[in-house]
């Protein structure tokens, strides 16, 4: 959040993952994540950090198989091994379409490439938003958001009283957005199941 131009808008991005240094990544020109080339690489490639994160993820991490317990493999959802492998070489900067698009990377190492594309001022740490508002007149100044921040230690200069557009990017459970509009996030029914078999070589029988 740094600060900015009288004739620049003064822009807040809340929270602290993937979503807020994305957002922070294309304002400036663990576990483990798969980032689809419809969505995520979208955003990378726009950022200009596609190309690197190609050179990180893990490009066969997004095939799904059904194997025997002697190794046959039952079903396979990528066409071919080598598949990864040529999608790295084809995107060249761009959202890989041709693969099933979704390579998986680290959190740890997505969040250290997303942070390498921003200058060290762009973000402060260890502060947290007390209070949001709304400014009660905008016709006088760009600025519609008023945030109050708390934390250890002096306010650094980039944090500044007054913003003209506020991102929510804390997560699900957002409290930024809970601040500004009434919506909230529903519950809409299990999505995935997640099955774990212990002492598989001790069971009788076969899986398949």
């Amino acid at each position: 959040m740094p600060s900015t131009p009288p004739s620049q808008p003064k822009i807040a991005i809340i929270g602290g993952g993937p979503a807020r240094n994305t957002s922070n990544a294309l304002a400036q020109g663990g576990g483990t994540l798969d980032i689809h080339a419809d969505s995520g690489q979208h955003a990378l490639a726009a950022a200009g950090l596609l190309e690197e994160f190609n050179r990180v993820a893990r490009l066969k991490g997004e095939a799904a198989m059904v194997v025997r317990k002697d190794g046959v493999v039952v079903w396979g959802e990528n066409d071919s091994q080598e598949h990864g492998d040529a999608a790295a070489k084809e995107s060249r900067g761009k959202p890989d379409v041709k693969s099933r698009g979704r390579p998986e990377i680290d959190r740890a190492a997505l969040r250290a490439l997303l942070l390498s594309a921003l200058p060290p001022e762009r973000i402060v740490w260890g502060k947290h938003v007390s209070s949001l508002s709304p400014v009660p007149d905008t016709t006088a100044t760009a600025a519609k958001w008023t945030i109050n921040f708390s934390g250890d230690g002096d306010a650094p200069s980039q944090l500044q009283p007054q913003y003209s557009l506020v991102l929510g990017a804390d997560g699900a459970r957002s409290w930024v957005r809970a601040q500004l509009i009434n919506a909230k996030p529903s519950f809409t029914g299990v999505v995935a199941l997640e099955v774990w078999l212990d002492n598989v070589e001790g069971r009788p029988g076969t899986l398949l």
